[in-house]
């Protein structure tokens, strides 16, 4: 099974032992619905202080990028992927 749009299990476990020691291993959360929705739900009711977001090298950001980058209420990074 993939997540996160193809991260597979082998790159989750990467981040872990990335994160371990001195770092302060991320949270992971789940949500299943609307991507936009669920994601500015989070941004707005969380303490965050920015989202970082993968979008294709080419082309746009697509629907869901364009969607938080409007609705935001924190910075938002794009990074190319």
């Amino acid at each position: 099974d993939s997540l996160f749009g193809g991260t597979g299990k082998k790159d989750l476990m990467f981040v872990r032992r990335f994160f371990e020691g001195d770092r302060k291993l991320p949270n992971f959360k789940l949500r299943s619905g609307d991507p936009a929705a669920i994601i500015l739900r989070e941004l707005k009711d969380g303490d965050y202080q920015i989202a970082v977001i993968g979008v294709p090298k080419q082309g746009s950001p697509g629907r869901v990028a364009e969607q938080i980058i409007r609705g935001s209420p924190v910075d938002v990074l794009l990074v190319k992927k």
